[in-house]
């Protein structure tokens, strides 16, 4: 009885401790549990407040506030806390944004530059249309905005290198492949914004290669450097021969090497004669394809495509022809004209003219003199295509090359005839076989025709 008494004392003592034990683990496993739930919960806030506070603090923005902290970091002033990979993508990605907007302002300048040289180009010698042309750069503060924005990019990597590999090697196992493609995807966006900002600057900026060569070699060495090995330690190989790459075409207007393209992305010389010229038929505007989004107008290279440039004098883009009827762009010709010293008269002239129609006066022999004359007293023959067709078939009849015919729009325009219009529509009207026939549709268009006999010392009305 003791002994069967004691043994159910021990087992009903043994079952209560056993219990006990059961329920301390279970209770230490929720305690861990829910430790590790408000570890969690607690990361997530941090990570969302810090990406938060990266977007706003006192005003900065997460690339400003990832760049003090960088560089407290680089002086040996420890931060509040260590940035993570979120941090580092959050600021790269914000300060792409940011080089990806003042690139595409550069280029939509470009190529209303494009047209608008495109309007000149006939009726202007090329030093003239160079000097338009860095006129209107320096004009527009678009263009420095776009070189500050890739300038401050690159400061970034080279800023953020040491964060960017303490900030992979803290991330969790689980987390590490998505740290590393989450990095690797913000540094090839990055790189991908320098390359077009690089090749849209009209300039080029010694500055910026500079700094592209310091961190290309700031990558490289962290590629050496990293202990994880896998993506991110590709990214910074890949990241830094593709910024070092830039550095040797960042000094070079749109990226040239030594004034010559890339083979691989351009594949031609800049206004050498070995680029695939086109040639707009009857429009007398030699247009180069220099490269991808890169072209030259009569010697001129601009970071626009060719069809722009094309589309400019009538082939086929109602965007360039709306943008060419506005009253903005005359003016803003005419305004830019005049600051280069050109006269109102003559500045109004070229402003309203049609690249077609100075085009085809081109073609037929007459010098940007003649065309500059005509901007003066006849605009209305420089603003119309058709004006221009009608006006150089009636010549072509009248036996009449550009020299005399000058002196005739002049005689003519002393005495208060548009000759040029006399003559478009006689043609359009009559459409005569000969001299004398254009002669006699001449005069039964305006019986001032006649004076043009008088000039041309021939009788309309002689069989």
């Amino acid at each position: 009885m003791e002994i069967g008494g004691s043994g159910g004392t021990t087992r009903d003592s043994g079952t209560r401790e056993s219990s006990t034990r059961d329920a301390a683990a279970e209770r230490a496993a929720a305690e861990r549990a829910a430790a590790e739930r408000a570890a969690a919960a607690e990361a997530a806030r941090l990570s969302v407040e810090s990406r938060q506070a990266l977007t706003s603090i006192n005003g900065q923005s997460a690339f400003e506030v990832t760049r003090a902290t960088s560089a407290a970091q680089l002086t040996g002033v420890a931060p509040a806390r260590a940035l993570d990979v979120w941090d580092v993508t959050a600021a790269l990605d914000e300060q792409t944004a940011r080089l990806e907007a003042a690139t595409a302002a550069v280029s939509r300048l470009e190529e209303q530059l494009a047209v608008e040289l495109t309007t000149l180009a006939p009726a202007l010698p090329q030093e003239e249309l160079q000097r338009y042309a860095d006129t209107f750069r320096a004009a527009h503060p678009e263009y420095q905005r776009a070189r500050d924005a890739a300038r401050e990019l690159v400061e970034l990597h080279e800023r953020l290198a040491p964060d960017m590999a303490a900030a992979v090697e803290a991330a969790a196992p689980s987390g590490r492949n998505i740290a590393d493609t989450r990095l690797e995807g913000s540094l090839d966006a990055a790189a991908a914004a320098l390359e077009r900002q690089i090749s849209a600057d009209p300039r080029g900026d010694p500055e910026l290669a500079e700094a592209l060569e310091r961190a290309g070699n700031s990558l490289g060495t962290l590629s050496n450097a990293a202990a994880t090995g896998g993506g991110a330690a590709q990214a910074y190989a890949s990241t830094g021969r593709r910024l070092a790459e830039l550095a040797g075409k960042a000094s070079s207007a749109f990226g040239a090497v030594g004034g010559v393209f890339d083979a691989m992305n351009y594949g031609s010389r800049i206004a050498n004669g070995t680029a695939r010229t086109e040639h707009v038929i009857g429009a007398g505007v030699a247009v180069a394809e220099v490269g991808v989004g890169v072209a030259t107008i009569a010697g001129v290279t601009v970071g626009a495509p060719v069809a722009v440039a094309l589309a400019a004098v009538g082939v086929g883009a109602s965007a360039v022809s709306s943008y060419r009827d506005a009253q903005e762009r005359a003016a803003s010709i005419q305004a830019r004209l005049e600051s280069l010293g050109y006269d109102r008269e003559l500045a109004a002239g070229l402003a309203g003219s049609s690249p077609l129609a100075t085009g085809n006066l081109r073609d037929a022999g007459f010098t940007t003199d003649d065309l500059q004359a005509l901007a003066r007293s006849h605009p209305g023959l420089l603003g119309s295509s058709v004006t221009t067709t009608s006006a150089l078939t009636a010549l072509r009849r009248l036996e009449l090359e550009p020299a005399r015919a000058m002196g005739l729009f002049s005689f003519m325009h002393q005495r208060g005839v548009d000759a040029p219009q006399l003559l478009a529509d006689a043609e359009l009207l009559h459409d005569p076989e000969d001299a004398r026939g254009m002669l006699a549709a001449i005069r039964a268009v305006d019986y001032r025709g006649a004076q043009i006999a008088d000039y041309l010392a021939i009788d309309p009305r002689s069989p």
